[in-house]
């Protein structure tokens, strides 16, 4: 339960070379294992699904911007979202390892709430 304390609401911010942001996570769905399991992290006996509100993300485009999707627009987002689960479950992941949870993401789900920049600028 401390997953809900610490994670649930909070904002994280991400950023390397091609993404920058900020996302919430609005709910967590925690499914036990019937056994422990082991991987490079430790060992773990339950998994999260994870429901992500993105509120703002650009990347690095091309031509040397930074490019920020417009209301509407869907070019570009699916390759987004398979570096965006990355970045989402490492920031995850270290939040659960500061607080000691034995807890592994299993599978996020990233709802984009920023789209219209015009509100926001």
């Amino acid at each position: 339960m401390r997953i809900k304390k610490f994670v649930v609401k909070k904002k994280f911010t991400f950023r390397n070379i091609i993404f920058r942001g900020s996302f919430t996570v609005k709910s967590t769905n925690e499914k036990g294992l019937p056994y422990s399991a082991y991987d490079e992290f430790g060992r773990y006996n339950q998994v999260i699904n994870l429901n992500i509100n993105l509120h703002t993300c650009d990347w690095f485009s091309v031509s040397g911007e930074w490019y920020a999707p417009k209301k509407g627009v869907s070019k570009g987002k699916k390759i987004a979202n398979r570096h965006l689960l990355v970045l989402i479950e490492n920031e995850v992941m270290m939040m659960l390892q500061m607080i000691g949870v034995p807890h592994r993401v299993c599978k996020i789900k990233i709802n984009w709430l920023h789209e219209d920049y015009s509100a926001v600028i």
